[in-house]
């Protein structure tokens, strides 16, 4: 009777046992993926970063040629103003000075004629 009882109660515990090791192995393997996963999203996380530097570096790099550019229009754009302004006071001057070539001309002319 107590024989059966012990063996009852042996047999009890070895199933137990069996499906604590079942659990456990469940357990070691789920966390395994668990820590696979994790590795994997730090991963991704550090390839995000460095995207994310790279494009910040170049928008930086972007900005400050865009900002460059803008002045060089600046410079261009007042050099154009200028150079419109001499050509206007020539083209004034030419204008000013045909009186006096067409005068000269006639005058060479009739002198030579």
């Amino acid at each position: 009777d107590v024989q059966c009882e012990l063996k009852s109660t042996r047999e009890q515990v070895g199933v137990r046992l069996q499906e604590c090791k079942r659990k456990k192995s469940a357990f070691e393997t789920k966390e395994e993926e668990l820590r696979k996963e994790v590795m994997k999203s730090k991963q991704f996380i550090r390839d995000t970063d460095m995207k994310i530097e790279k494009a910040e570096k170049k928008r930086r790099e972007e900005e400050e040629l865009c900002r460059k550019k803008d002045e060089e229009i600046m410079q261009l754009s007042a050099q154009l103003q200028q150079l419109e302004e001499e050509k206007e006071t020539e083209k004034h001057r030419i204008s000013k000075n045909y009186h006096c070539k067409q005068y000269l001309v006639l005058t060479w002319s009739a002198i030579w004629a």
